[in-house]
């Protein structure tokens, strides 16, 4: 490989080299696709869901995307960086090289390309924090892994999908003394989404973003999401409050005949009472009522508060996994839920 400046230069000469623009969103998804068809054998974008993720708030195209192009213009190569949720004390960055082109310059010239956007957030980031930039990525995707791995990247957390195959009725939910499950009505979303966040704070790597910066982001998804489905979010109600979410859809890109719960959280003084069983059985049931062959979620493989052992129990089975890499941009304190508070 050639030094670090020269291999830049070369991929500028060799390349066309630019930010996207909205009206790149259906060249990009196609090239996404091509990618997710030779890991996996299906398509796994949709238009709709690039444009909702390049619309969030907080996040600029021009300045958090590059695009590489072959002097025919066929895109060869993708990055993003983003950080959009106060405190800014981690990064997320992603990188997609068209397969015929991750042996050259390319991957690296990407990466570099993540680093010098992440080197902003340093300075955005409260005093004495540690700053952190992290990647997620299909463990299958080896390539990913070394290219990483190569620039100071360790992995530090797995997360899987768990899927329950609805080969017959599932079970009803078993509603616990006092607790009701029904569904919200539209004038409590911000009241759920609030207990969806405070559910999340004993979530390993959970960083508490302001209540304008939360709100300001589940209107968009609202707004943007094209499964959103309203009448799939589900409540538990216990002395007249809402102690426990379930956010579902009733698809995904990659599978129409699959339910997905998206978020699931009880909060920690309503725990270990069934409640966050019968708000799953509940979001199952309903999802089979609709015609669903399957239900899924993506869930911590270390999960801090035993999610996993629920998940089991309702017939859920570990399918895809992904690993989450992280590079230190700054020592200090961490302000991310590490462990489970006493």
């Amino acid at each position: 490989m050639q030094s670090g400046n020269v291999a830049l230069q070369a991929i500028e000469q060799e390349f066309i080299v630019r930010p996207p623009t909205m009206a790149d969103v259906k060249t990009v998804v196609s090239f996404f696709n091509l990618c997710s068809l030779e890991l996996e054998g299906k398509e796994t974008w949709e238009e709709a869901e690039l444009k909702m993720e390049w619309q969030e708030p907080g996040f600029v195209l021009e300045r958090d995307c590059l695009m590489v192009f072959t002097q025919d213009e066929q895109l060869v190569g993708f990055a993003e960086v983003w950080d959009t949720a106060e405190p800014r004390v981690r990064g997320h960055t992603w990188v997609q090289v068209h397969p015929e082109y991750r042996e050259s310059e390319l991957p690296q010239y990407l990466l570099a390309f993540g680093h010098r956007r992440a080197a902003q957030m340093v300075p955005a980031a409260p005093e004495g924090a540690r700053v952190v930039l992290r990647t997620g990525f299909d463990v299958r995707s080896e390539w990913v892994a070394k290219l990483f791995e190569a620039h100071g990247y360790r992995p530090i957390r797995y997360f899987q999908w768990m899927v329950v195959e609805l080969t017959d009725v599932p079970e009803p939910a078993t509603m616990p003394d006092g607790v009701v499950i029904r569904q919200m009505q539209p004038e409590e979303w911000k009241t759920a989404v609030f207990v969806q966040d405070k559910s999340f704070e004993d979530h390993w790597g959970y960083v508490k973003r302001s209540d304008e910066e939360h709100l300001k982001w589940w209107q968009h998804y609202m707004e943007h999401e094209p499964d959103y489905d309203p009448t799939l979010w589900f409540v538990a109600v216990a002395d007249e409050e809402i102690v426990g979410v379930s956010f579902c859809k009733g698809r995904i890109t990659e599978d129409d005949d699959m339910g997905w719960v998206e978020d699931l959280g009880v909060l920690r003084e309503w725990r270990r009472r069934g409640i966050a069983e019968a708000l799953l059985r509940h979001s199952i049931f309903q999802l089979h009522q609709r015609g669903k062959k399957r239900v899924g979620l993506g869930v911590d493989a270390s999960s801090l508060t035993g999610a996993t052992r629920l998940y089991d129990k309702v017939g859920m089975r570990p399918t895809k996994r992904s690993i989450v890499f992280e590079l230190v941009l700054r020592a200090g304190e961490d302000l991310s839920t590490q462990t489970l508070a006493k």
